[in-house]
């Protein structure tokens, strides 16, 4: 676990706004939209192409394309929440604390 203690500094707990949540859906939107889905589409391309280049059929070119693209999306959205959560946004940023033992 990394700890930065350069970057300790007390903070404010405060209840999530609407303009907040907006901020934090709208950076997960567009770096889906510009790195999740072309990344899983470029993919099942390629799958199916292999696919098809070893004799496979039209129906298992798309079942192994939209399972890539399935497995890509899905990996690579955690990665991009995982990001999410390392943003500074203007006035607040997403934290996590540990829970203290009862």
């Amino acid at each position: 676990m990394e700890r930065l203690d350069s970057d300790v500094r007390p903070y404010t707990v405060i209840d999530p706004s609407w303009g907040m949540a907006l901020k934090v859906y709208w950076s997960f939107l567009w770096r889906f939209f510009f790195w999740v889905i072309p990344a899983g589409m470029f993919f099942a391309v390629i799958a199916g192409m292999i696919i098809k280049l070893l004799g496979g059929t039209d129906k298992e070119m798309g079942t192994v394309g939209a399972l890539v693209m399935f497995f890509l999306m899905a990996t690579m959205v955690i990665v991009v929440i995982k990001r999410l959560l390392r943003i500074r946004y203007r006035n607040f940023r997403i934290v996590t604390l540990a829970r203290e033992k009862d």
